[in-house]
């Protein structure tokens, strides 16, 4: 489960209980959503033409006010829908979360072309950024609103710990988009030319590239300085024994755990993927290139240097609250409120 899905299911416990939620998952294979029993949860499991089908009989067949979708499929999915069905089918709003369409470029452009054509069914986009507003998914659509997702963390529940050395976080998905490898890549290398600490990175999630993850560590010789934990649920003793989330990513809307990562006190070093720079604070950096050696550079500043004191921590957590899902949430469900009300 990605970011994107963590955060659905925290929107909804934030939504207003007078109104009833659904989630219809068309890829419960993937995502392994676990929403609250107050939420509707209904799992398509075929694939193909089948599953399709029986997205549009559900839709079909049940009365909503508003259609949340959050993929370019799903948009194009329910705006033939919507076309199809007429005033049958409720309003769609769609939540971008990335700045492009696809990395394939064959399905970049027929999704572009098809997203093109379903727009005047769309009633509105929810961007989780400006530099997703600004990006593909965003184009031809006039009524665009940018609602941060925030992070599912009280700041004032976790309570920072001081490492006696710096210590680096990587905290998502385990997929090329992220850099991974990369990112192991680069501590592979200074661990040849300086002596790290112990656990100096701990690498937290699941995914495709974990068993390349495994053994890159293992042939490597870094489970000393590299501790991979894998998936967990509860990341907040992580966050909290850290000092810098680290990001290595090519393409980025704006990540969950930047927010979560700022609830938490940390500071953030981070490619130019081009989500983040709108709430980096002068703690963080954000590098001017995806270049292995300026991303090293950046490193070796943060270990030559101690760590960030608990007050400073504190800061940054005083200065994040905003970030919180709570706070995001509301502007949010205000904004669908008010499009259900039109």
């Amino acid at each position: 489960m990605g970011g994107a899905e963590k955060a659905l299911i925290s929107r909804m416990r934030h939504s207003n209980d007078h109104f009833e939620r659904t989630i219809l998952n068309l890829r419960p294979e993937i995502d392994f959503l676990e929403p609250d029993q107050a939420i509707n949860h209904f799992k398509i499991k075929d694939r193909g033409p089948s599953r399709i089908q029986q997205a549009f009989d559900f839709i079909k067949n049940n009365s909503f006010d508003l259609i949340i979708v959050r993929t370019p499929l799903d948009a194009i999915r329910f705006g033939l829908f919507k076309f199809v069905l007429r005033n049958k089918m409720p309003r769609i709003v769609f939540e971008a979360h990335s700045t492009f369409v696809s990395k394939k470029p064959g399905i970049n452009w027929i999704f572009g072309f098809l997203l093109k054509r379903v727009s005047k069914q769309i009633l509105s986009v929810i961007a989780v950024s400006n530099s997703v507003k600004s990006g593909k998914l965003c184009v031809g659509y006039n009524n665009v609103e940018v609602i941060y997702l925030g992070g599912d963390l009280a700041s004032n529940s976790i309570i920072p710990q001081t490492p006696e050395n710096p210590r680096l976080i990587y905290v998502g998905r385990l997929v090329d988009l992220k850099r991974p490898i990369w990112l192991l890549e680069v501590i592979n290398s200074l661990n040849s030319k300086m002596m790290l600490c112990d656990s100096v990175l701990t690498i937290v999630g699941t995914g495709p590239l974990e068993k390349e993850i495994r053994d890159y560590i293992e042939h490597n010789n870094l489970s000393r300085v590299v501790n991979f934990v894998g998936l967990q649920t509860e990341l907040s003793n992580f966050y909290s024994s850290a000092s810098h989330l680290v990001s290595a990513s090519t393409h980025e809307g704006l990540p969950l755990t930047f927010f979560e990562a700022k609830l938490s006190g940390l500071c953030i070093l981070s490619t130019p993927s081009g989500g983040g720079a709108e709430i980096f604070s002068e703690e963080d950096t954000e590098l001017e290139t995806f270049e292995a050696d300026e991303f090293e550079a950046a490193v070796i500043r943060i270990l030559q240097n101690p760590a960030p004191d608990v007050e400073m921590r504190m800061r940054i957590q005083e200065k994040s609250n905003w970030m919180s899902t709570a706070q995001c949430s509301k502007k949010y469900h205000e904004y669908l409120y008010s499009l259900i009300l039109k």
